[in-house]
């Protein structure tokens, strides 16, 4: 196994472990009633009449949680995922020409950037509270729909590097 399989296997387990965590937390500490999950558990976003009702109903401890230990760990793990889909992108594809290798990348470098983003965005609904702003809810809520479409793409190319590219091959000379 080469040093990068092996950097790659590493940052991959600690992202798993970093999401399961996150999801625990999300389960016990921040969904203050059943159907009002935390704003990063929505995949095709939430609406305003979603975003107010979770805003009335977490707890000022949670609310803690979120901003502190949620929020390190939801900045720990785009970067750990995103390196993991790009490292295992990048050296499945080492058959195919550097400049495709590179616009692969650009799907999980979007995801780390929209991730990063909504959570910037989300501290922000949560500092406000119920003085949130609809365009404020409506923007986080496109970055999380955003983030988890780009989660996928970069997922997707990640699979078909491993799966279809020819991996060991140099790339073609024909090919420009």
């Amino acid at each position: 196994m080469t040093r990068a399989t092996r950097l790659l296997w590493a940052t991959g387990i600690m992202a798993v472990l970093c999401f399961a965590y996150l999801a625990w937390l999300s389960r016990t500490v921040l969904t203050p009633a059943p159907g009002l999950a935390p704003f990063d558990a929505h995949l095709t976003g939430y609406t305003m009449a979603q975003a107010r009702d979770y805003l009335a109903a977490i707890s000022p401890h949670a609310t803690l949680i979120y901003l502190g230990t949620f929020r390190l760990w939801d900045t720990v793990f785009p970067v750990l995922a995103a390196f993991t889909l790009g490292g295992v992108t990048w050296v499945q594809a080492r058959g195919l020409r550097q400049w495709v290798r590179l616009i692969a990348l650009l799907a999980p470098a979007g995801y780390l950037l929209m991730d990063l983003a909504e959570n910037a965005l989300v501290a922000e609904l949560l500092l406000s509270g119920a003085d949130a702003t609809g365009t404020a809810i409506l923007r986080a809520s496109q970055f999380t729909v955003v983030k988890w479409a780009l989660f996928g793409l970069a997922g997707g190319v990640a699979l078909g590097a491993w799966l279809l590219a020819p991996t060991g091959a140099a790339p073609r000379k024909d090919m420009p």
